[in-house]
């Protein structure tokens, strides 16, 4: 974990959350969903690893109210557009895919996911949580 990767990261997860149909953002709400995912993902990490962890969260067959997959993409989302001053947001893209063409890089792509989802889950404080969301998945 790096702090000032992290802040740095902070901005650009709000865009991400923001300018993607990723999450639900109706009057600066979110779905309460969310915030379990993203404390569940790092939590997750430390327990299970990464592939592992983002395999399950990317798993579309699943009885939640929200698609969990949507906050891996916000991630790489959030990862790539650190990258690339250009980024266009993509909501088609996938972590799990991401990290397998990167397997020879492990521990930098580990390390970027992490503070990417630090990111993420302090952005997501940005917006209040409610569970007044209509529940149908985003799908993209």
């Amino acid at each position: 974990m790096n702090k000032r990767k992290i802040e740095k990261l902070i901005p650009i997860a709000i865009e991400c959350i923001e300018k993607t149909n990723l999450i639900i953002v109706k009057e600066n709400k979110i779905p309460k969903e969310f915030n379990g995912y993203i404390s569940n993902f790092g939590a997750s990490i430390t327990q299970s690893g990464l592939m592992a962890t983002v395999a399950f969260f990317e798993t579309t067959d699943n009885k939640s109210n929200q698609n969990r997959g949507n906050l891996t993409k916000l991630i790489l989302n959030v990862i790539n557009k650190e990258k690339d001053k250009n980024f266009e947001l993509d909501e088609k893209i996938k972590l799990l895919g991401y990290i397998i063409e990167n397997k020879s890089k492990k521990n930098i792509v580990k390390e970027e996911v992490i503070n990417a989802a630090i990111a993420v889950k302090l952005a997501m404080r940005v917006f209040e949580f409610t569970d007044e969301m209509d529940s149908k998945e985003v799908d993209s």
